[in-house]
């Protein structure tokens, strides 16, 4: 499984970060018929942003080119995390995914657990706590999404 991973401290921006990506993916590909999504309802998981708001995580399943594709914008938690990851294989009835994109923070148990989890593939993507960095690092979290998927 290739695995692309925002890596970042907590309420550094991850989950807007990859929801600015799913948006830009769902105008991109706008057939894009998810299997299983969180996208138009709240979840029970939530997550402070640095002005002391709640942030939604969101996540997504869907098949692009004969790739199964699942997106989770969730990674303060390893535990959650996998968690949700095994929720979306059982409710798609897929056995493995061949792309995840997910968050995490940068430290070595993320490292061990993403190894663990998802095998040597692993993109790792920095984000700093700048606000000002999210376009761009959303729009490089779509290329390198984009890039796999036409692979």
């Amino acid at each position: 499984m290739k695995t692309i991973v925002l890596q970042g401290v907590s309420n550094s921006g991850k989950t807007g970060t990859v929801k600015k990506m799913i948006e830009t993916l769902l105008k991109k590909y706008p057939n894009v018929n998810p299997f299983y999504h969180n996208l138009k309802f709240r979840h029970a998981m939530t997550v402070g942003t640095a002005k002391g708001g709640n942030v939604y995580d969101v996540w997504i399943a869907f098949e692009r080119n004969d790739k199964k594709i699942i997106i989770i914008s969730l990674g303060d938690s390893m535990k959650i995390l996998e968690e949700t990851y095994r929720l979306i294989l059982r409710k798609t009835g897929w056995a493995r995914t061949d792309i995840l994109l997910c968050c995490g923070h940068d430290t070595p148990n993320f490292s061990r657990f993403f190894q663990r989890l998802c095998g040597d593939e692993i993109i790792i993507v920095p984000k700093k706590k700048d606000a000002y960095d999210d376009e761009l690092v959303s729009q490089k979290l779509f290329d390198l999404l984009d890039q796999e998927i036409r692979k």
